[in-house]
């Protein structure tokens, strides 16, 4: 395990030792979680890597901000040691199919719907309780 006490701190291990997860809290020194989060996903080596935040915020409006970066998952405290637990194991279902969907080629076997991604964003936006 891997820790940092900044940002930049951060994003410097990381783009030394990837990890397979990440776990970050938002409250940090020099820059906040979410713009280290928006950082990994904007470089091409880092920005597969799933991204839990950890984090006192707890206000709806500090999830969506959380997730519209790209992270994959919102924590707040206090935390249960099994609700961690349970997201951190989540987080490898998804690598592994990445892992697949890239041995492949990145050839998908089947279609993408058009209208899918609208009646998913409707439905999240629902849920969280926006207007889009």
């Amino acid at each position: 395990m891997l820790s940092a006490d900044s940002g930049a701190s951060a994003l410097s291990l990381l783009r030394e030792a990837a990890p397979d997860r990440i776990l970050l809290d938002v409250i940090m020194a020099g820059m906040d979680g979410y713009e280290v989060c928006a950082q990994l996903q904007a470089n091409p080596e880092l920005s597969s890597i799933p991204v839990i935040f950890l984090t006192a915020l707890g206000a709806k409006q500090d999830r969506a901000r959380g997730f519209s970066p790209g992270a994959v998952d919102y924590v707040a405290k206090p935390i249960q040691k099994s609700n961690l637990l349970a997201k951190v194991a989540e987080q490898r279902k998804p690598g592994a199919r990445w892992q697949t969907l890239s041995a492949s080629g990145g050839q998908l076997k089947t279609a993408y719907i058009a209208g899918e991604f609208h009646r998913f964003n409707n439905f999240f936006f629902d849920r969280i309780e926006l207007t889009q």
